[in-house]
């Protein structure tokens, strides 16, 4: 009885944890645009916000352990292959428009 109580006390903190992760994103993503911001700063702001998703996936994804919070690490790297093209993608443009500007 007392696993069944520690498992339905685990499962309700990691539906608060992931809760708290929405709202931190949400946070990071309206600091990150409040103010004038030239199209430069965007883009960084956009990887800013990439990494934060990532750290935050990953601390997620090594707090819970078990059978039943793979969908956490499934998460995790789903969200690292994104920002990693995303950066990739926003350094190429990056690049591209240097190369088209002489």
């Amino acid at each position: 009885m007392e696993e069944i109580e520690q498992q339905r006390l685990k499962r309700k903190n990691s539906d608060i944890s992931i809760l708290m992760i929405v709202v931190n994103l949400l946070l990071l993503v309206m600091f990150l645009t409040i103010g004038k911001l030239t199209e430069d700063q965007v883009y960084l702001n956009i990887v800013y916000i990439s990494i934060g998703m990532a750290f935050l996936a990953f601390l997620y994804a090594i707090s819970y352990h078990g059978r039943g919070y793979n969908r956490g690490k499934w998460f995790f790297a789903l969200v690292l292959i994104i920002s990693v093209i995303l950066v990739i993608f926003i350094i190429y443009g990056f690049n591209l428009a240097e190369a088209f500007a002489h």
